[in-house]
């Protein structure tokens, strides 16, 4: 079945954001040397992201292989502990692949040299469906019908508040802060802002701003986000995908870790000194440890 050399991502940890970017990475990877990827995992996205689907009988032989492959060591396998990064970039791919199939394992598999390379095929690949694209795009047009510039607030709470001690979590009081600091830094335009969040927010007592709430499906939200004109939120892998599919300027909302790692926090962010789209060379920036193909491979 498998006419040509195949990497599997076996496993992949966290949400979507992190997913879409270990999978972008790697297929960027592949795309350079004339490799096939199979991720299993993303057959319940089928339908949202028909473009990076390979087929139902292969993935499910692929997932078949892999549990085999976890006893009985037939092919090889690249494992990353929680934490640890592989430069792909680093690595020829006749020293990666030995055999037609080697699975990937974890997270901070990491190309940026190949994903520059290979960006607008990547950006086309994991563009959704019509469905979904249509659902953006209508409230994207709601948006502009009353304001002229459009800013994505990524609002994420539910697990930030015990994360890393909740050094990402933000009130809404808080992002509120930085919303009325944006809205005077267009004092002769209309902006609207668009809140995408995983909580349910009570946005009545802010009479002062347009708030639109997004729809509320996860893929929909991010690609609304996507469509804006400007995005803040905490760290999180969701809105630097945003950020990059979208080539929209993002600010990464980061005051609490700065303050505690001695950087100059920003609690109050200016358009054109703090906003970048982000960069995929930042992926993994908070990689625990860097290993090599060599500590990797099983």
């Amino acid at each position: 079945m498998f006419k040509s050399a195949y990497i599997v991502l076996s496993s992949q940890y966290g949400r979507l954001g992190n997913k879409l970017w270990t999978y972008a990475n790697v297929l960027s990877y592949a795309m350079e040397f004339d490799l096939r990827v199979v991720n299993p995992s993303f057959d319940t996205m089928a339908s949202v992201f028909s473009n990076t689907y390979n087929n139902y009988f292969q993935n499910k032989i692929a997932s078949v292989t892999s549990r085999i492959n976890n006893k009985a060591h037939l092919f090889p396998s690249v494992v990353l502990e929680n934490g640890q990064l592989l430069s792909l970039d680093q690595i020829e791919s006749v020293n990666l692949i030995t055999k037609k199939l080697i699975f990937f394992h974890g997270l901070y598999f990491y190309a940026p040299k190949c994903l520059e390379n290979n960006k607008e095929k990547i950006r086309h690949l994991f563009t959704p469906s019509n469905t979904i694209i249509s659902r953006v795009k209508a409230i994207i047009a709601k948006a502009k019908s009353k304001s002229d510039i459009i800013i994505g607030v990524h609002i994420r709470q539910g697990d930030y508040k015990t994360h890393s001690n909740g050094i990402m979590y933000y009130s809404l009081d808080e992002y509120i802060k930085v919303m009325r600091c944006l809205k005077e830094q267009f004092q002769d335009k209309k902006v609207s802002f668009i809140i995408c969040s995983d909580e349910y927010q009570n946005l009545s007592s802010y009479k002062d701003l347009n708030l639109i709430p997004a729809n509320g499906g996860v893929v929909e939200d991010l690609y609304t986000l996507a469509h804006c004109d400007f995005i803040f939120g905490p760290n999180s892998t969701f809105s630097h995908w945003a950020s990059f599919w979208g080539k929209v300027p993002l600010h990464i909302l980061n005051y609490r870790a700065e303050s505690i790692c001695g950087s100059n926090p920003v609690y109050l962010p200016q358009i054109n000194a703090h906003f970048k789209q982000f960069d995929p060379n930042d992926f993994g920036k908070f990689a625990r440890a860097h290993i090599t193909l060599k500590e990797a491979i099983r």
